[in-house]
C-alpha cells in the first residue's frame, strides 16, 4: 500500500474516531475523560496495522501529543490529516 494511501485511511480512522468521542462525550453528559488516552486506548491496534508499527499505548498518547502541539504551533485545522501525516513520519 502507497504512503499516500495510508495517510488517508488514518485520517479517516481517526475521523471515524472522533464522531465516536464525540456519542460518549453526549453519553457522559459533558464529562470528558482525558481526551490523548481515550484516542490512544481505542486506536491503537489499527494504527500499528495501518502503518505496520508496534506502538502501545503510552507511544500513542507521546506522539498525539507531539502532533497537536505541532499543529498549534503551525496553526493547521483539519487536525486529522494532520496526524496522520505525523505518524506516518515517525519511526
Amino acid at each position: 500500500m502507497e504512503n499516500e494511501e495510508r495517510i488517508k485511511l488514518v485520517a479517516d480512522m481517526l475521523r471515524q474516531t472522533e464522531e465516536a468521542n464525540q456519542r460518549a462525550h453526549v453519553a457522559v453528559k459533558g464529562e470528558k475523560p482525558e481526551w490523548v488516552h481515550w484516542y490512544a486506548r481505542l486506536v491503537v491496534v489499527r494504527l500499528n496495522q495501518m502503518l505496520d508499527k508496534e506502538w502501545d499505548e503510552s507511544d500513542v498518547e507521546r506522539l498525539f501529543m507531539e502532533a497537536e502541539r505541532r499543529r498549534m504551533d503551525e496553526g493547521a485545522e483539519d487536525w486529522p490529516d494532520y496526524y496522520a501525516n505525523f505518524l506516518s513520519e515517525q519511526p
